[in-house]
C-alpha cells in the first residue's frame, strides 16, 4: 500500500488544528455572549448592546462552523473513496476537488469570515479615532480589495473545472495571483488598523493622565490587548503568506488555523476587558475604605466637552460611543463622561 504524501498528512493536520480551536472558539463565544448580555442583565444596565460587536461575532460562528463542517465531509469523503480503491494517497481530487459546489461553498466561507473580521476591526478603528472618515479611507480600500481578491479566487476556483484538467491548469497562475493579493491585503489591513488605534489611546495618554500610575497601567493595558490581539492574526498570516510562497504543505495547517484564529481575536478581546480588566480601578486610601478611581475616555473621542449632561462633544460624538468599542457602557448620570466596567 502507497505511504500518505506530505499533501495528505498536511490536510489531516489542518483538520486537526481547525477543529481544535474551532472547539476552543466556541467556549470563548459563550463567554462573549455571557459577558455582553446575561452579566449586563444582571447587573441592571438597560443602555443598548454593542450590536457591530455582537453581530459580527455571531456572523463568524456561522461562517466557522460551514468552514469546519465542510472541511470534515471533505476528509471523511477523501478516507472512504481510498478505502473503496476509487483514490490513492496523492490524489488532490480526493481532498481538493474544485468542481464540486461544496469545495466552492467551503472558499466563500473564508472569505466572508475574513472580511467580516476586517470589517469589525475597521469599525473599531472608526469609533476609536471619533469617526473619522479619514483615518479609515484606506483600511476600507484594503477591505474592499481584499473582498474582490477572495471572491474572485473563489469564481477562479469555480470555473478551473477538475484538478489535474486543462483548464484548471491553465487558471492555476489566476488563482494563485488572486489568493497572493487577498492575504497582502487582509494582512496590510491588520496591521495598520491595530497600530492606529494604539497609536490613538496612547497619543493622549500623557496629557490627560500624568502621573496617574493606576489611571496609566489601565491605558497600558488596554494598548496591550488590542496589540497582543492584532499581532496574533497578523504572525498567523504572515507565516501563512510565508508557507504559500514556499510552496510548503504545512501551508494548509496555516490556512485552516486562520479562519477560527479570526474569530478568536475580537472575541478576546471583549472577554479580557470585560472579565479580566476593570478600567474602574479600587484604590485603597485608608483602612476598611475604598475610593473609585474613574477612567476618562473623553480623550479618545472630542477633547473638549461643552454640554456636561449630554457628554457630546463639538463634532457630536457621543463619548458613549467609545465605550461600545470594548463593551462598555456609558454613563449618563454622571457629571464626568466614564465608562464604567458594568460587567463586574
Amino acid at each position: 500500500m502507497a505511504a500518505f504524501t506530505p499533501l495528505d498528512l498536511g490536510y489531516i493536520g489542518a483538520i486537526w488544528v481547525e477543529t481544535a480551536l474551532y472547539g476552543a472558539y466556541l467556549v470563548l463565544y459563550g463567554l462573549c455572549v455571557y459577558t455582553l448580555v446575561v452579566r449586563r442583565r444582571r447587573a441592571g444596565r438597560t443602555g443598548a448592546l454593542p450590536t457591530p460587536v455582537l453581530g459580527s461575532i455571531s456572523a463568524m460562528v456561522l461562517f466557522s462552523s460551514i468552514h469546519v463542517a465542510i472541511g470534515l465531509a471533505r476528509l471523511m469523503r477523501g478516507f472512504r473513496e481510498f478505502a473503496e480503491g476509487r483514490a490513492f494517497p496523492g490524489t488532490l481530487a480526493v481532498y481538493m476537488g474544485n468542481e464540486s459546489w461544496v469545495n466552492i461553498l467551503k472558499e466563500a466561507t473564508y472569505t466572508c469570515n475574513t472580511v467580516t473580521a476586517d470589517g469589525l476591526l475597521i469599525w473599531r478603528l472608526w469609533t476609536i479615532w471619533g469617526r473619522d472618515l479619514r483615518i479609515v479611507s484606506l483600511p476600507l480600500l484594503l477591505l474592499g480589495c481584499t473582498a474582490a481578491c477572495g471572491f474572485g479566487s473563489t469564481v477562479s476556483f469555480a470555473i478551473a473545472g477538475p484538478v489535474g484538467s486543462l483548464r484548471q491548469t491553465l487558471f492555476i497562475k489566476t488563482i494563485n495571483a488572486w489568493v497572493l493579493a487577498f492575504f497582502v491585503f487582509t494582512l496590510a489591513t491588520n496591521v495598520f488598523s491595530t497600530v492606529a488605534i494604539a497609536v490613538r489611546i496612547l497619543k493622549f495618554m500623557p496629557e490627560h493622565i500624568p502621573g496617574r500610575t493606576v489611571e496609566r497601567r489601565a491605558y497600558i493595558q488596554m494598548v496591550a490587548v488590542v496589540l497582543e490581539s492584532g499581532l496574533l492574526y497578523s504572525a498567523t498570516m504572515l507565516s501563512l503568506l510565508i508557507m504559500w510562497l514556499a510552496g510548503s504543505s504545512a501551508q494548509y495547517l496555516a490556512v485552516d488555523a486562520t479562519m477560527p484564529i479570526a474569530c478568536i481575536v475580537p472575541t478576546l478581546i471583549v472577554i479580557r476587558v470585560g472579565m479580566g480588566l476593570q478600567w474602574e480601578k479600587a484604590k485603597l486610601v485608608a483602612p476598611g475604605t475604598v475610593q473609585s478611581v474613574g477612567i476618562d475616555f473623553n480623550f479618545l473621542t472630542a477633547p473638549s466637552f461643552r454640554d456636561a449632561q449630554t457628554q457630546t462633544g463639538p463634532s457630536g460624538y457621543d463619548a458613549a460611543d467609545m465605550c461600545s468599542v470594548l463593551s462598555y457602557e456609558h454613563d449618563s448620570n454622571s457629571s464626568r463622561s466614564r465608562c464604567h466596567d458594568y460587567y463586574v
